[in-house]
């Protein structure tokens, strides 16, 4: 996809006003005449000795610009997740609670709408308020406090589909027969709730948590740029708008792994939480 922008690595570096023999020579030496299976081949093979390239724009090391920006972009995914779990969790267990169905109701209206706010919106509706007028966080920058905010708008946004995805696997799993069974058995309500209902209902609730911590890994770009976390998602957005080839090459097949081992770890998960799968 890369190779059909039109938009010439050797031009961009050299600049508009480059002669046409110094940018052919740039390609020669930057291998970019080659077939694209030859360029994407040596890359794969360079890959698996830990080499991923230099940057054409910031003539550094892709390796090292990755391993700067793989932290900041882990720790707010980390930051995401529990804000998520921490909201998501106690709402989706008030929808599924039958004692107070005014207020279930009303936060099932509210989770609809958190769904469909866009990301930004929210991520600059909190940066405004709590950071430009009450000044409890930094604009950018400042240490750990930087992801309150970022991270916060994550779990707003994202707390809604574990809220409602709670509240169907564990409203499901309620009415099964084993379920059933163990309230005959006159095993108490909340060995029910823990052993027989949570273990089971957590299942879909594991796999999106697994999505959703590959999917933060894999770096937020609007989120990144709002709040000017220079993170992975900046550092795709950034080779992308530069036709920066080993940096866009290099983040997807990080990312892509990073997504695979923790889908892996998901599946291994379950054998955990549901008895009843085995791995041959």
């Amino acid at each position: 996809m890369v190779s059909i922008v039109p938009a010439d690595p050797a031009r961009l570096i050299l600049g508009i006003h480059a002669t046409a023999s110094a940018v052919t020579e740039l390609r020669k030496t930057m291998g970019l005449n080659q077939p694209l299976w030859t360029q994407y081949g040596q890359f794969l093979w360079r890959s698996l000795h830990g080499n991923f390239g230099f940057s054409y724009a910031q003539e550094e090391p892709v390796g090292g610009l990755i391993a700067a920006a793989w932290p900041r972009t882990a720790i707010l995914a980390v930051f995401a997740v529990i804000a998520e779990l921490a909201i998501g969790v106690p709402v989706g267990l008030m929808l599924t609670s039958q004692r107070h169905p005014r207020l279930a109701a009303v936060l099932e209206n509210i989770t609809l709408l958190l769904m469909s706010v866009p990301l930004f919106w929210v991520g600059l509706t909190l940066l405004y308020v709590f950071a430009f007028k009450l000044g409890w966080f930094p604009l950018s920058g400042g240490g750990l406090a930087a992801y309150v905010l970022p991270a916060v708008a994550v779990g707003l946004t994202g707390s809604a589909t574990y809220a409602r995805l709670l509240m169907v696997t564990l409203g499901e799993v309620r009415e099964s027969d084993h379920v059933r069974t163990a309230r005959a058995k006159g095993v108490p309500e909340r060995g029910v709730l823990l052993r027989h209902i949570a273990r089971v209902g957590l299942l879909p609730f594991v796999t999106q948590l697994g999505a959703d911590l590959g999917n933060l890994m894999g770096g937020l770009v609007v989120l990144e740029s709002v709040f000017g976390i220079v993170g992975i998602g900046n550092l795709a957005y950034t080779g992308i708008s530069q036709s920066d080839i080993p940096v866009i090459e290099s983040v997807t097949l990080v990312t892509t792994a990073v997504i695979i081992f923790l889908n892996l770890l998901v599946d291994l998960l379950y054998a955990v939480l549901d008895p009843r799968i085995v791995y041959t």
